[in-house]
């Protein structure tokens, strides 16, 4: 083998060998940069995510206040009375009896 063509052998190894390392280090770079991206979605949707959950529970309690005052009302009104956990109707004839 020519000792040219060997060197110019070499030389093309080399230069394939740059441009392989330019497009692993232009892949890194985009695969970071998705990353990042993707990181940084997480955590906007993470705080979204927060809100939703602090919201519905705000949601949920003045559902359950509202149900209790509205209980509460009808308690004052009279047309129900609370024993415990149940829920009993007052009869109209004042009877002791409580229905079922």
């Amino acid at each position: 083998m020519d000792p040219n063509d060997f060197i110019h052998l070499l030389v093309e190894i080399r230069d394939v060998q740059r441009e392989h390392l330019e497009e692993y280090r232009r892949v890194t770079k985009e695969s970071l940069e998705m990353q990042r991206k993707a990181t940084q979605e997480q955590f906007r949707l993470g705080r979204l995510y927060r809100r939703v959950v602090f919201l519905g529970a705000i949601l949920l309690a003045a559902g359950i206040i509202m149900i209790l005052l509205a209980l509460g009302a009808l308690g004052a009104l009279g047309i129900f009375r609370f024993r415990g956990f149940e829920l009993h109707r007052r009869l109209p004839s004042g009877s002791d009896k409580i229905p079922p």
